[in-house]
Order: structure tokens, then sequence, then C-alpha cells
């Protein structure tokens, strides 16, 4: 039929691949808070698993999905005394700052079926839990990547309907605190200024960072200052201005305080992108 022809959009491309796995954790486990310049999801097969994402902190079942995005710090541990399945896909996108909602989702039928068909897919043909993609058919990755971009989408679609996250007493204090660090992030805190400004003692703020973030309070501060400094240099701003306005005693502390956390200087964090 002339004139009925559609040319299709794409505004949503997995570009590449980092992770594909599916895995069981024992009863104790526990990650590591971590944070990465990639997209990651994961969903529960099984068992109870606590997941925090940046301040929010989810308790996650069965047919539940958190994302995760670039940058942020998140870590997951077991709960309930329970082992768990979890199936996990990091990655980068184009699309994504747009067509993927970051937080957590209680997954539809249609979105568990796609599930099951990534995870059955990852589990026949990757033998390897962190995979070097050489090995792959192409159809095989373009599958992985249909199936991604198909998951994120649908939640795109329904990014109104976002789990709240853990009203839990501890988590919602936790929360407060991250909320409040985020909007000191310039201001060069100690955790003596954390614990008087937020009214908690060392060894609770300490215990709560331990919990829910799987660091060290300082440690996530830092996380946060390098963010906002890759964040400030993004907008173009100079490093001497960034060192002034976040008061580092000067350009060089700033940029070895960068150095340590990414392990390139800043100029060469942006040639590397």
């Amino acid at each position: 039929m002339e004139g009925a022809m559609r040319h299709l959009r794409s505004v949503l491309e997995v570009e590449s691949i980092y992770s594909a796995f599916v895995q069981d954790y024992g009863s104790d486990f526990n990650f590591p808070g971590e944070s990465h310049d990639i997209w990651e999801i994961g969903v529960v097969f099984s068992g109870c698993v606590g997941i925090t994402s940046g301040a929010e902190v989810y308790e996650c079942v069965k047919g539940d999905m958190v994302l995760h995005e670039p940058g942020v710090f998140h870590t997951a541990w077991a709960k309930g005394g329970q082992g768990a399945r979890l199936l996990t896909v990091s990655f980068t996108a184009r699309g994504a700052s747009r067509y993927i909602p970051a937080g957590k989702f209680v997954l539809t039928p249609s979105e568990q079926r796609l599930v099951a068909l990534l995870a059955e897919l990852i589990e026949e043909k990757v033998d390897q839990p962190y995979p070097v993609y050489a090995t792959l058919r192409p159809e095989t990755e373009q599958m992985i990547k249909n199936y991604t971009e198909a998951l994120c989408l649908s939640l795109h679609l329904r990014r109104d309907e976002m789990a709240s996250p853990d009203k839990e007493e501890k988590a919602a204090l936790f929360a407060e605190i991250v909320g409040w660090m985020q909007a000191h992030v310039d201001d060069a805190i100690s955790v003596e200024d954390v614990c008087l400004r937020c009214g908690v003692g060392r060894t609770t703020l300490k215990e709560l960072f331990r919990r829910f973030a799987g660091a060290g309070v300082i440690q996530y501060y830092n996380h946060l200052r390098l963010r906002r400094i890759i964040e400030l240099m993004s907008d173009g701003e100079s490093l001497g201005v960034i060192a002034a306005r976040m008061h580092f005693s000067s350009q060089s502390y700033l940029t070895d305080f960068f150095r340590r956390g990414t392990g390139v200087t800043p100029t060469r964090y942006f040639i590397n992108e």
C-alpha cells in the first residue's frame, strides 16, 4: 500500500553490556557498597533482599526490580535469614537518562515474562559471571539487548507506579542523613558535623552506614563530593573555581582527591570518557 510505510524510531538503545548473570546467594550475603558510571538492574527471583540505591532503601522480594542510575552508590544484603536468587545486568544506553526510571518497581506479569526470557538466555548462553561478549553470537547479543530495552521501556511507561522506599525507622533516618549530606556536599563536613546536625551519635551513624551503604560515613561523603566535582566540570567550571567552591585547600589537593577516587586526574577522566 503506497503511503502506508512508517519509519520506526529507537528512543532507547542499549549500546554496551558490562555484565549479565543469574546467581544464587547465601543467607549471609552482604555486598560492599559500590558506584560505577553505568546503569545496573537487579531482579529478585527468590528470597528477601535489602537494596540501597543512593539515599533510598528498599525491601525486595520475588518479582521486585531495582534500577541504579550511573554514579549512584548502591549495595544489597540478605534479609530474613534466607538466601536469594538474583538477576543482574549492567549496561550503557543511548537515551537512558530520559527513558530509564531509577528506583524500585514491582514487575507486572508481562515484565516478569521478559525477565524470564532474559534470564533463560543468559543462563544458557553466558558461561561466565562477568562474560566476555566477544564469544557470543551476534543473534544472542541482540536478544539480550532487545529484552533489556523492552523491559526498561515498559517501566518508563508506568514510571508513576514506582514503589516507595522502606519506611522502617532506621532506613528513614539513613535517608534523612544522606539527604543532609547531599545538601552540604560543597561544605567539606566532618563526622562530628553530621552527628551534630542530624542528632545521632557516632556509633549509631557508623552502624547505619555499615548496614545501608556497605561503606563508612566519610567514604560515602567522599563519593558524593567526587560526583559533585564531575558534575561541575561537566558544566564547564574550572578546577580552581571548583576547589574554592567546595572548600578544598588548593586546586592540587582537589586533583589528588580526584585521583584517589577515580585512579586518574580530572583531565584524564574526561579524555577516557
